[in-house]
């Protein structure tokens, strides 16, 4: 039998959506058909192990813990709901935190949407430009699009088992599609990869032309410590045993 997740009174949809989505396992993750129901629900039947309940509350009350603290955890897939939660919530941050405070990212994702990484890349550097210092400390996996919006970081730290992976951006394949729309799509796809490419080269101190043939490869991983030495500048900047913050 599946287990029962009850929900508090005050908690929005969203926020329960957000909050089980950031900290379950892939495997049970909330559907979005759930979505538009978690409002008026009292509870949400999901797959879980028997006799397991998340409550949502306390959950909520350690992110707003360490939201307060200027710390935003990233740990999940890039697309809409996440960076739009990640964009949001760095907007917030920079709002209300003194100026001098320093937001922290800790960055644990297999990467995602090209599209929206963009979109967390752009509004870190958009934040940092007015500075804001905001540094990512990596650990896990920090992969694909991820490697990408690490490049946006003030400071890029890892700790010392993460693992990184740069290859070129995936395309989506239709059935029956046109000669015609498949090149049109493979012209795109080579223009934004391009794109990413040169993001992570400027900042690691390596050419375009250099990584793309680098990430020709299926998947070109490196540990923290060939992360660090990777192009002139790296790609991370220190590997560190403890919490910076």
């Amino acid at each position: 039998m599946p287990a029962v997740i009850k929900t508090s009174s005050g908690v929005s949809g969203f926020d329960i959506l957000y909050s089980f989505v950031k900290l379950a396992p892939p495997a049970v993750r909330l559907k979005r058909q759930y979505m538009g129901r978690v409002d008026k629900a009292e509870a949400v039947r999901l797959e879980l192990p028997p006799r397991r309940i998340i409550r949502m509350d306390l959950i909520e009350e350690k992110f707003k813990k360490l939201e307060d603290r200027g710390i935003l955890y990233l740990d999940s897939a890039i697309d809409e709901g996440m960076s739009s939660v990640v964009s949001m919530t760095l907007f917030k941050l920079h709002m209300d935190l003194d100026k001098d405070q320093v937001i922290w990212i800790m960055l644990n994702s297999p990467g995602g949407r090209v599209d929206q990484g963009f979109a967390v890349y752009d509004t870190i550097k958009a934040l940092t430009s007015n500075g804001r210092k905001i540094n990512i400390l990596c650990m896990g996996c920090v992969a694909s699009m991820a490697t990408c919006i690490l490049q946006a970081g003030t400071e890029r730290l890892s700790l010392p088992n993460t693992q990184f992976l740069i290859h070129e951006i995936s395309q989506f394949i239709y059935d029956n599609e046109k000669v015609s729309e498949s090149e049109e799509r493979v012209t795109e796809s080579k223009r934004i990869n391009q794109i990413v490419m040169s993001l992570i080269a400027k900042r690691i101190g390596m050419s375009t032309e250099k990584l793309i043939a680098t990430s020709k490869k299926k998947d070109y991983w490196l540990d923290a410590k060939s992360a660090l030495k990777f192009g002139d500048n790296g790609l991370i900047d220190k590997v560190t045993t403890i919490m910076p913050f």
